[in-house]
């Protein structure tokens, strides 16, 4: 079995590798989205905003700074994430085959926040998505830890590679959905998810299956490619409520 389901695992590499656009993040027109890093682009914050800051972000809004900066947050809404299982990943929107996290949220439809910042000359650009679970309010962040994490600090959060310029929220069974498909076929599912993003210029949603919903929620990540973190927040009866990925933009001294 630990054979097959390694063969399984590169076919399934191999296909996303072959089938992934070129080029996703030239591909996109100057506007409101973010993933078309240029020089006039500031970098990154040094010292980004961690979990419980920027969950405080989303309720407080207001005036922050962007990579020593002046800037404004928003908080958009992009369509529902649908968890089969109430097991997800977090993952570069063309590399969709990131192992699952350890902590499942509900199975269902779980809204995606995106917490947006605005600076002058430079639009729209994503600071943070996070999935929602539940009405109750988290009250403690935890490192978000993958499955099979051998040799992984179990202090830090998972962080996932973004070469595409886009990050995305999915169901752990899109990985399977995908594996099931011909080379044509995951490519069509990357060229509806690229599309998508040209249209909207800040997520988009694709569903692989029609009968169960599952689907991915891509977005654009920050000012572009990166390695971006993940934390689950805890209600205060210590059940999870929240899945936060920051694309370190907001600096920590607001």
């Amino acid at each position: 079995m630990a054979i097959t389901g390694g063969i399984i695992g590169l076919v399934l590499v191999a296909v996303i590798l072959s089938a992934r656009p070129t080029g996703v993040v030239g591909d996109f027109e100057p506007g409101l989205g973010s993933f078309v890093p240029g020089a006039s682009m500031p970098t990154p914050a040094v010292d980004p905003m961690g979990p419980d800051g920027l969950f405080a972000a989303y309720r407080d809004l207001g005036r922050v700074f962007v990579a020593g900066g002046p800037a404004t947050l928003s908080v958009s809404r992009a369509d529902d994430l649908v968890l089969p299982s109430g097991r997800l990943i977090a993952a570069d929107a063309f590399y969709l085959d990131s192992p699952p996290f350890l902590t499942p949220l509900s199975p269902g439809r779980l809204p995606v926040m995106l917490l947006e910042v605005s600076m002058p000359g430079s639009g729209r650009s994503v600071a943070a998505a996070m999935v929602r679970d539940g009405r109750s309010e988290p009250v403690t962040w935890k490192p978000a830890q993958v499955a099979g994490g051998s040799g992984i600090d179990p202090g830090k959060p998972f962080t996932y590679g973004v070469d595409s310029g886009t990050g995305s929220f999915a169901g752990a069974e899109i990985s399977g959905l995908l594996t099931r498909r011909t080379e044509s076929q995951v490519e069509a599912v990357f060229d509806r998810i690229q599309k998508g993003l040209q249209a909207t210029e800040v997520a988009t949603t694709v569903t692989l299956d029609p009968i169960t919903g599952a689907n991915v929620v891509a977005f654009a990540s920050g000012f572009g490619d990166g390695a971006y973190a993940s934390w689950f927040g805890f209600d205060a009866a210590g059940r999870p409520v929240a899945l936060l990925t920051s694309f370190d933009l907001v600096e920590s001294s607001r």
